[in-house]
């Protein structure tokens, strides 16, 4: 249980992201647990993926209703991953996507909205913050 967080309470946030499916991508496996986890804890359901080419393979098969993508991953960044998915004929071309980065730098967040990225969630970041992000992904 959450510090501080009555038993109703906790229950009540476990619908708030009820149903929807979240794509993460990131090449670190602690941080693709801790979002899956946060997703989940708030009533998501969370595919994780650890690369920009198993994402692609993730979302021939399946469309979710938000991605969250590290920006600085081997082989191919988020910025090529995401710019790369909107220019394509997949459905999920359309799917909102936002970067989880630790980047503080405003060149790579302009760069991460240029490719395709609707915002940024800085690292380290809040539980609610997640949440926050998703459903503003979702309710566009």
């Amino acid at each position: 249980m959450v510090r501080g967080m009555s038993a109703v309470s906790q229950s009540l946030q476990s619908f708030v992201l009820s149903g929807l499916h979240v794509l993460v991508v990131d090449d670190s496996e602690h941080v693709r647990d801790a979002l899956a986890s946060t997703l989940e804890f708030f009533g998501a359901i969370a595919t994780t993926a650890e690369s920009a080419a198993e994402a692609r393979s993730v979302l021939a098969r399946s469309i979710p209703d938000a991605i969250l993508s590290d920006l600085n991953m081997p082989d191919e960044d988020g910025c090529t991953f995401i710019a790369t998915l909107r220019a394509s004929e997949n459905a999920a071309r359309y799917t909102p996507a936002a970067v989880v980065t630790a980047s503080h730098d405003a060149g790579d967040h302009a760069r991460a909205i240029a490719s395709g990225f609707s915002f940024v969630v800085e690292k380290p970041f809040e539980l609610e913050d997640i949440a926050r992000a998703v459903l503003l992904l979702c309710s566009n």
